[in-house]
């Protein structure tokens, strides 16, 4: 019997037939990884917490990065000016 059989009368049938099939079972998650997840208690306020410093430390890395970027340019410049005002004198 196939997992969709359209011959049988009505939609109640077809997903009785969908449901008990083997594709259904086998796309099933398995109650004890269900059972690791804890969902409960604090353990949600405890990954909002460690989500929101990871958040903080991109933000953070990418701000110090841009910055490293702006002083070396910055100094880059500086030493150029210095070299043309020599090369000048």
């Amino acid at each position: 019997m196939s997992t969709y059989n359209l011959t049988l009368d009505g939609p109640d049938r077809l997903h009785i037939l969908y449901n008990r099939s083997q594709y259904r079972q086998h796309r099933r998650i398995p109650p004890w990884i269900i059972r690791q997840i804890p969902i409960g208690g604090w353990w949600p306020v405890f990954w909002l917490v460690v989500a929101m410093a990871g958040v903080t430390f991109v933000v953070w890395l990418y701000f110090w990065l841009y910055l490293q970027l702006f002083i070396f340019l910055a100094v880059r410049r500086r030493i150029g000016e210095e070299q043309e005002r020599r090369r000048r004198e």
